[in-house]
């Protein structure tokens, strides 16, 4: 049985493909713990602004009941938003993780492939 000699060029393009795949993929990577860290300081400086918003409000009422509604509807409207805000910062995260995972596996399983093709061994021919 006869086999060729691998196409060490081919390897070493491919070795250079996975680099190169390697390094967009980390910067994607970073760009997007960016953009999270963006969003979220964006986040806190809305929670801080509302937060002694809210306490200029509390601390302006008229009464000890009037006051204490204000602390309530403050209360009830922080937990919707950190709820709200959760959520979208889990959005976002997920949603670049996936592409990244998506982008990373098909051209990683291409380049795999190529490789195997290039050492002739066992390939999907496209």
């Amino acid at each position: 049985m006869k086999h060729n000699a691998p196409d060490f060029t081919k390897i070493t393009d491919a070795a250079k493909k996975n680099a190169e795949l390697l390094t967009s993929t980390t910067q994607v990577a970073t760009e997007s713990a960016y953009a999270l860290l963006r969003r979220g300081s964006e986040i806190m400086q809305n929670h801080i602004t509302s937060s002694f918003d809210a306490m200029k409000d509390i601390t302006a009422a008229s009464d000890p009941k009037q006051a204490v509604a204000r602390q309530q509807e403050f209360i009830k409207s922080a937990v919707e938003c950190s709820v709200s805000n959760t959520k979208e910062m889990f959005d976002l995260a997920a949603k670049s993780t996936m592409e990244v995972l998506a982008s990373v596996g098909t051209q990683f399983s291409d380049n795999l492939n190529e490789s195997l093709c290039s050492m002739n061994l066992h390939c999907t021919k496209k």
